[in-house]
């Protein structure tokens, strides 16, 4: 089953209350014309490991970030979109995958 994506307003500790979101969904929070992104880690108590910043300008597309933007609430679940997905989930890759 394919991970839902979120946006995400605040602090994480809206996680274990909005009980929407869970584990291996990706979370995207705006930091100015950056997003972080990340993914709900399992565990006792809801948490996001954040990978890193893209610049918002370089995702494919973010038409459903802003539609989740415009709805009340500090989760809202982004409508599915392939290609923002695969962007997601390329940067997910490259975080785990990346030497050291």
């Amino acid at each position: 089953m394919a991970s839902n994506l979120w946006l995400l307003e605040g602090d994480e500790h809206v996680l274990g209350i909005a009980e929407h979101a869970g584990p291996g969904d990706y979370v995207v929070r705006r930091h100015g014309d950056l997003l972080e992104v990340g993914e709900v880690s399992d565990g006792d108590e809801p948490s996001v490991a954040w990978f890193g910043e893209v610049e918002q300008a370089l995702l494919p597309t973010t038409e459903g970030v802003d539609l989740a933007d415009d709805r009340r609430g500090p989760l809202q679940r982004i409508p599915d979109d392939g290609d923002l997905r695969a962007a997601i989930e390329g940067i997910a890759t490259a975080e785990r995958n990346r030497g050291g």
